[in-house]
């Protein structure tokens, strides 16, 4: 009997030892979150932690939520400048985080709490919140800055980071702006994550489209997967910050024009199961995908010496 309990023993720790199979799919949840204003961060956290249970029906990996959602705090009656009221609410981010870890632990959920001023040394810098569900946190910091992110004065992350779900599947968060910026897509083109995570704040619905378009496009080069969520308003008593959440695709085959798309400016969660076997096939196969055929070709930019005419006047 001790040599089939030692072949049982060593079968057991074998299988323990195998990776774990990624899985098919991927259920992500967009949470389209009305930034009111005016919220204590109690009122604030209790809105978040409606949407968070509203999300949780579908049963996503991954909830999002938009870019600097902690501006839900901003007080419209404040006479301080934007970047002082913005040093206010920061001082709430460390409590912030805690609040989202326990969060993410308490419903066994990958949570991308949007943005928050964080204090990274003397400088503060506009940063994603990535809550796994076993406690552990990190963040994405905005690379690119808006005129107004440099109003406040906030230090340009250095490093794009490409994180893992705890199902195996890789993604990074571009952060508003940065997704208008092809060379940080072309740096992902050599292994290009899954799933692209936009979180969003812009001042106009141009603005937002501006961010939507952009991302349609990185979803091209990588041959990937994005989910696009953002807030639309300013910083003054017209400001009440709803936008809209989207789910791209690479735009081949049979993929269809939109994934899914949220309606615009209405409060409310949206999810989507991404097929990742699909993605997986496709990029193995296609003929149209940027970040393969790209190999750095060395090319000029030269300016056409044709002169043409001059057009003449009609009789």
């Amino acid at each position: 009997m001790r040599p089939f309990f030692v072949l049982q023993l060593s079968l057991c720790f074998f299988l323990c030892t195998l990776p774990l199979a990624q899985a098919e799919d991927l259920k992500v949840s967009l949470v389209q979150y009305p930034m009111e204003a005016n919220q204590s961060y109690e009122s604030m956290m209790k809105k978040i932690r409606g949407y968070i249970d509203e999300a949780v029906k579908d049963k996503p990996e991954i909830i999002v939520f938009p870019e600097y959602l902690t501006l839900d705090m901003w007080d419209l009656k404040n006479k301080k400048t934007d970047r002082q009221i913005v040093d206010e609410v920061a001082k709430h981010s460390e409590r912030f985080v805690q609040d989202v870890v326990k969060l993410a632990k308490q419903h066994n959920t990958l949570l991308i709490a949007g943005t928050i001023p964080r204090q990274v040394g003397q400088k503060q810098r506009n940063s994603a919140v990535i809550a796994y569900p076993d406690g552990q946190v990190d963040y994405q910091d905005k690379i690119f800055f808006t005129p107004w992110d440099k109003d406040m004065a906030f230090e340009e992350g250095r490093e794009l980071k490409i994180f893992k779900t705890p199902s195996g599947h890789r993604f990074s968060v571009l952060i508003c702006f940065d997704i208008e910026f092809p060379r940080l897509s072309q740096m992902l083109s050599k292994d290009p994550p899954e799933l692209l995570i936009v979180p969003s704040m812009t001042e106009s619905d141009g603005g937002f489209r501006r961010v939507r378009y952009s991302a349609q496009a990185r979803a091209v080069e990588n041959h990937a997967y994005v989910a696009v969520v953002g807030t639309v308003g300013k910083t003054d008593k017209t400001w009440i910050n709803v936008g809209q959440a989207a789910f791209l695709s690479p735009q081949e085959g049979d993929y269809p024009a939109l994934l899914k798309v949220g309606e615009m400016h209405k409060p409310a969660v949206y999810s989507h199961t991404f097929d990742m076997s699909k993605l997986k096939a496709t990029r193995a196969k296609s003929g149209y995908n940027p970040s393969r055929v790209d190999k750095g070709k060395s090319i000029q930019i030269k300016t056409s010496k044709v002169a043409p005419a001059k057009p003449t006047k009609a009789p």
